[in-house]
């Protein structure tokens, strides 16, 4: 477990010093994390188009605070713009996630956050596969 939670970040630090140039057909503008950037590059690696992703937004809201302030649902909501260059149209993308059971340990709600994320920019990535897979 320790060797898990040491490799990953040493994976993303690694990968935030890679330029644009490096993921192949996909570029990507500054409100990207090096961490999206690399999910999004892995799974886009078969894209016959070149595409640039833009404006990346995550927020996330809290509701339905429970009556001991212990527990609280969360949302948070996830928007792009995607374009392909040779395309004049701009593509806009929204995906929302709803976590049912948000805890305010800092530990645990960095986690479940973390893992939301991923699985908002993995439903992008099907999203622009899906778009494209056809072309």
């Amino acid at each position: 477990m320790f060797i898990i939670r040491f490799i990953i970040p040493l994976l993303i630090i690694g990968c935030s010093s890679i330029d644009e140039k490096s993921f192949g057909r996909v570029s990507f503008d500054n409100s990207f994390t090096a961490e999206h950037r690399f999910i999004l590059s892995t799974c886009l690696s078969g894209l016959k188009q070149e595409l640039y992703l833009s404006n990346l937004s995550i927020k996330t809201t809290t509701e339905n605070i429970n009556n001991l302030g212990l527990e609280f649902d969360s949302k948070s909501i996830l928007t792009t713009n995607f374009e392909t260059l040779d395309a004049e149209e701009i593509f806009e993308f929204k995906v929302e996630e709803v976590s049912e059971t948000n805890f305010l340990s800092s530990n645990m709600a960095s986690n479940q956050s973390s893992e939301i994320e991923q699985v908002m920019m993995y439903k992008l990535c099907d999203h622009i596969n899906r778009k494209y897979s056809h072309d």
